[in-house]
């Protein structure tokens, strides 16, 4: 299954209306593709981030790329 990631104008604009609320909240990111809005979210402070992904191949690639902090 082919993934296509977040455009960086949507991440940054979705960033920018989340960022006040993240320090508190627990993100979802559904259909996570590669994790790149839910390493966003971790990166800029949420409190705790789930990932759903259906793939499986794509999910260990995304389990490896958290382990190693990617």
């Amino acid at each position: 299954m082919e993934t296509r990631p977040l455009t960086s104008r949507a991440l940054t604009s979705t960033m920018d209306t989340l960022r006040p609320y993240l320090s508190e909240s627990t993100v979802l990111d559904a259909f996570a593709g590669h994790g790149c809005f839910g390493i966003q979210c971790a990166i800029e402070g949420a409190k705790k981030v789930i990932f759903i992904e259906n793939d499986r191949r794509t999910l260990k690639d995304l389990q490896k790329a958290a382990k190693h902090g990617s």
